[in-house]
């Protein structure tokens, strides 16, 4: 297989446009003035860009990611607005490019969507939305940049892939780990110009910022919690679709799918190992789950994906505050974990309920039947 045709736009842009409405009419993002203090933009990291958009240098890493904030400043807004807007524009261009990439293992929509329900039922995305001050989501865009260039699979791709991996790492630096699809293409002279130019563009990060340094995470239960909260019940799907025998059906069996796939988890190994915050970490999976749980899926008649996908619906409302869930918010919430310590008994059973839905539609499936996914769209190349 040569690479993956993406000429199903308007089918992935509706389902991107629904992603991103659905998020901005179920989530309250921070404000200035939030009445609780994880509610107000300016804290934590956020408060770091949004310093950064109004011209203020802060210490690395933070300040040496600055395309995102100089993006934001160009923009006729103070930081605020900018910076909400720049990164909701993100989300819809990540969302867009995932579900192109899943509508082209699959070619039928309502699995591609109901993979996107069961992702709701995570942290990861739905802290894009209630924290749309941080890079999370231009990262996840830039990531789904470079999974439609590799999965191209041509020369022109792979020299555009070399020029888009240093731009990446001005979003963020870890991103140089995508050098790793160029060195298994074997594409030596273009992984010896990306290899240079993006380590220039992290050194000229470097300088902008600050001396400083981020806090390595705890380790222990509350990190394995935070680390399945982050995908949810999607975790199931993609390993199900990973690990269950199905042949070349499956994106996995798909090489350049696989190494895209290793290069995202070790993505996501890096922010682990280098932030607090595991949940947002998990969720750079995401370009990656969504495309495999919408294979498993598609082993389901639609009644059943639906029903299913139901049952993800409490985590979305329980995973973090909703406005339907606003009235169960601690006074003075400072941290997410406040959110859980206080609704616990409510969060888990959610949690329990839409992994059980995820096990269902895995026996459902029949995974090792999966048909041929549209083997004229993997391999047409432009």
């Amino acid at each position: 297989m040569n690479g993956i045709s993406f000429h199903r736009w308007l089918p992935a842009f509706l389902i991107g446009a629904g992603v991103v409405t659905a998020g901005l009419l179920l989530i309250p993002s921070r404000t200035l003035d939030g009445r609780f203090p994880w509610y107000r933009a300016q804290s934590g990291d956020a408060g770091r860009y949004l310093l950064m958009v109004d011209g203020f240098s802060q210490p690395y890493p933070w300040g040496g990611r600055w395309l995102v904030p100089q993006i934001a400043s160009l923009l006729p807004w103070d930081s605020v607005v900018a910076l909400w807007l720049a990164n909701v524009a993100f989300i819809g261009v990540f969302a867009v490019l995932v579900s192109a990439a899943a509508l082209a293992f699959t070619s039928r929509i309502t699995p591609v969507a109901l993979a996107w329900a069961f992702a709701g039922g995570g942290v990861g995305l739905m802290l894009l939305f209630q924290n749309p001050y941080l890079i999370d989501a231009a990262a996840l865009a830039s990531i789904a940049v470079i999974g439609c260039l590799h999965l191209r699979g041509t020369t022109v791709s792979a020299w555009w892939l070399g020029l888009f991996i240093p731009v990446s790492c001005t979003v963020r630096e870890s991103c140089a780990v995508f050098l790793l699809l160029l060195a298994v293409d074997r594409r030596w002279g273009i992984l010896a110009v990306s290899t240079l130019i993006s380590g220039a563009a992290v050194l000229y990060g470097f300088q902008l910022a600050d001396a400083g340094g981020s806090i390595p995470p705890t380790g222990g239960v509350g990190m394995l919690f935070k680390a399945y909260s982050g995908l949810g019940a999607l975790w199931i799907l993609m390993l199900a679709t990973v690990w269950f025998p199905g042949g070349s059906s499956r994106p996995i069996a798909e090489r350049r799918f696989m190494t895209y796939g290793v290069a995202c988890a070790g993505l996501a190994l890096i922010g682990i190992g280098t932030a607090t915050d595991t949940t947002r970490m998990v969720a750079f999976l995401l370009p990656v789950g969504v495309p495999l749980a919408a294979v498993l899926l598609t082993g389901l008649t639609t009644r059943r994906a639906i029903g299913l996908s139901l049952a993800t619906v409490p985590a979305m409302l329980f995973v973090v505050p909703t406005r339907l869930t606003w009235a169960r918010v601690p006074p003075g919430m400072e941290e997410l974990e406040d959110w859980y310590m206080t609704n616990w008994m409510v969060i888990l059973p959610t949690l329990a309920l839409a992994a059980a839905a995820a096990l269902v539609a895995v026996v459902l499936a029949r995974p090792q039947r999966f048909k041929h996914p549209q083997v004229q769209d993997l391999q047409k190349a432009d």
